[in-house]
């Protein structure tokens, strides 16, 4: 699975271990900040702007805020469809468990 990680602050980086086990057999791509001009690369990896990743082949953007539902808003209003975004909810949303985000 490719993966996206959408937010590298101090959300992502207190549930950062628990991503990596969970992600061990995954690709992880990069990252979705909207400072991403300002910051290029995190980890190791590109960091994109959300109007970026359409441009990308990908499975899931697991959202690392706590703001997740203006982070929903605004990947759907760029045409991200709504079953790629998930929200990292103590990892319960993980795509393999088949539990994405509701439009409710």
């Amino acid at each position: 699975m490719n993966i996206l990680f959408f937010g590298i602050g101090q959300f992502y980086r207190k549930r950062k271990s628990v991503w990596e086990n969970i992600c061990s057999g995954d690709e992880v791509l990069g990252f979705v900040d909207n400072r991403a001009k300002e910051i290029g690369m995190f980890e190791g990896k590109p960091v994109y702007l959300p109007a970026e990743i359409l441009s990308i082949s990908f499975d899931a953007v697991i959202l690392m805020s706590v703001s997740v539902i203006e982070m929903r808003e605004q990947l759907l209003s760029l045409g991200v469809p709504s079953e790629k975004i998930y929200p990292e909810l103590f990892n319960e949303a993980y795509p393999r468990m088949n539990l994405p985000l509701s439009a409710s």
